[in-house]
Formats: structure tokens, sequence, C-alpha cells
């Protein structure tokens, strides 16, 4: 399974598998950049936790950060959240973090899933609260 995606009202949580490469992870981001919902969403979740293996280079995540910080302009306020538990998908948080800076979009790299849910529903309430 590369990737199972649930939702959470508007919000897509994406549980990716053992493996993940370029493709995996741009297939799972046109899929949410053309959704519905999209300029509805308020956070993502990216669940790497299950994740063993990484088939990503620093120029592949520089693509993946180039097209996001294109989209930005159809989201601004968007909250990505990072469950990664390995070096390796750590490191490359880390790099898509730093690609992502100049951006309104706010990036967060957590350890488990349980962070991530813990963060987003704080940044659901706080949202709210607006």
């Amino acid at each position: 399974m590369p990737a199972d995606v649930e939702w959470k009202n508007t919000n897509p949580i994406i549980h990716y598998g053992e493996v993940v490469n370029y493709e995996i992870i741009s297939t799972i981001c046109d899929r949410m950049v053309r959704h519905d919902l999209f300029e509805q969403m308020k956070y993502q979740i990216h669940d790497f936790t299950k994740t063993k293996k990484s088939i990503l280079n620093s120029f592949e995540i520089d693509v993946i950060s180039a097209r996001d910080i294109y989209i930005n302009t159809w989201n601004e306020g968007l909250y990505v959240i990072l469950a990664c538990n390995t070096k390796e998908m750590t490191e490359h948080a880390l790099l898509y973090k730093e690609f992502m800076q100049e951006l309104a979009w706010k990036v967060n790299i957590v350890d488990t899933i349980e962070e991530a849910y813990a963060l987003a529903e704080e940044y659901e309430a706080v949202y709210a609260k607006q």
C-alpha cells in the first residue's frame, strides 16, 4: 500500500506505507491540490511513521517544495504536519521545511501520529476562534 487517505472534516490525513518515493508523494500531492476541498483545508497530516525506506533525493524534495510554493496562492493558511520517526524521513522533512520557510504555510515535524493529531486539533481550535 503506497498511501491511504482519511479525512477529518475538510482535512486529509495521509498514511504512507513502508516505502515512499517521489512518485508516491507527488501523486498524493496532486490529488490533494485537485480535491474540491483544497481551498478549505486548514491542515494536512502526512504520516510517515510506518515508512521504513525512502527513495528520495534533495532534488525531488525541492521539486515537491516548488510545487507547494506555486499552489500556496490557493490556500495561504495551510498547516502541514509531518509525522516522522526515522532519521531518514526526519532529514527529508527538515529539508522540505527549510525550502518552505518563506511561505505563509506553517510546517511542523513531530515524532508520532498522536502528536500530529494533537497539533491539528490545537490548530483547528485556534482557527475556529478567528
